[in-house]
């Protein structure tokens, strides 16, 4: 008989032999005991080492998921707690973060988010995320969008009840709209975690990330769903 979890982890990759080590070994250090969650690596089709890693320290990993919309959807599907947390493979997570992750559920709360803060010590990278973790909690006040990819967890029939993940990319925006139209979130602002700002230490990046993004939460306003070809800017 399966175990009974307390939280499942998923974790999306694709080529990231140079952080998730560290990912992984932040998840597995938790404070929470190790037999209470399970960790689930769902690969892009990475060609490096990603996988190799992963083996080491992953419960389940899901092979060739193309699309991180299509990850954390899958994830959750394979998840065996009720309640599943994400964050990505160039995140570091502090070792109290499922333990709070936790204790954040009561009175119908049906996900929890936090900020981020970048893993480079550059200037931009700040700036970008100060103006991130901005939104986000505007997002919050207004009970709109307000979750971050690599720093937020679900109830999982919440998000089955929504019609889980649809987006390709930005669906953390995606279910957390849906999400506050029939219930409640939680932004906690100390629930930090460390993650790199690659994607924001160029202008271009980070302007095309903010456009991006724009044009997500529009279309989830206007009830549209994008193609499938949309990606993330590197």
């Amino acid at each position: 008989m399966a175990r009974d979890l307390k939280i499942s982890v998923v974790v999306p990759a694709l080529n990231e032999e140079k952080l998730i080590e560290k990912c992984l070994q932040s998840l597995s250090n938790q404070s929470l005991s190790r037999k209470d969650y399970e960790i689930i690596v769902v690969d892009g089709g990475s060609t490096d080492k990603t996988l190799k890693i992963a083996d080491k320290y992953a419960d389940k990993i899901i092979k060739n998921i193309k699309s991180i919309g299509k990850a954390r959807d899958i994830g959750l599907r394979k998840a065996k707690a009720e309640i599943v947390a994400y964050t990505d493979a160039d995140t570091i997570v502090p070792n109290n973060w499922l333990d709070c992750m936790l204790t954040s559920y009561e009175d119908g709360v049906l996900g929890v988010t936090g900020p981020i803060k970048p893993l480079e010590n550059k200037i931009l990278g700040k700036i970008s995320f100060f103006i991130y973790n901005s939104i986000l909690q505007t997002g919050v006040l207004l009970k709109e969008w307000g979750a971050i990819g690599n720093n937020f967890s679900v109830k999982k029939k919440a998000v089955q009840k929504v019609g889980g993940f649809i987006f390709p990319v930005y669906e953390e925006f995606e279910i957390w709209t849906k999400l506050n139209k029939i219930g409640r979130t939680r932004y906690i602002s100390d629930l930090y975690v460390v993650t790199s700002a690659r994607r924001y230490l160029k202008l271009t990046s980070a302007f095309k990330n903010i456009l991006y993004g724009t044009k997500a939460f529009l279309m989830i306003k206007l009830g549209m769903t994008p193609e499938n070809k949309w990606e993330r800017v590197d």
